[in-house]
């Protein structure tokens, strides 16, 4: 999986690719959610789905940034409802998980203007507990 816990050093990221750093604070629907995502990754007229299939359709589709390596860095959670917590966590698994599937690299392979990227997500060390028991796993 590539979830990270501990704070990352964003000077470093940045030099290394694309870097959102979520502010969970301010997000505590959906809605706000896609919008912050939308902005934060500089998204095609800022915009990043407006239900939950779009928003992991968006984040299968980063075509936009020219950058391999993609960062999320949260400084918090979301403030969303346990159920879309783990349907946000769920979907960001999903999509690191894809990004860094042998099949994606062997598209490129076949169609050179396929650009593959490799999204890394940042999470606070003291949510490393909540965050892999609600996606019902004891490790990384």
């Amino acid at each position: 999986m590539c979830f990270c816990f501990g704070t990352p050093d964003l000077v470093e990221l940045r030099r290394r690719g694309f870097v959102f750093a979520l502010d969970g604070s301010t997000v505590t629907d959906q809605l706000e959610l896609f919008r912050a995502y939308g902005q934060g990754l500089d998204a095609p007229n800022g915009y990043f789905g407006e239900n939950w299939n779009a928003f992991s359709d968006c984040l299968l589709d980063l075509d936009w940034i020219e950058a391999h390596d993609v960062f999320v860095v949260h400084r918090e959670l979301p403030h969303l409802s346990d159920e879309d917590t783990v349907i946000y966590l769920e979907i960001l698994r999903h999509v690191t998980l894809t990004w860094a599937d042998e099949e994606t690299e062997k598209r490129h392979q076949l169609f050179p203007d396929f650009v593959p990227h490799r999204l890394t997500v940042f999470f606070p060390k003291d949510l490393e507990a909540m965050v892999l028991s609600l996606l019902g796993k004891s490790g990384p």
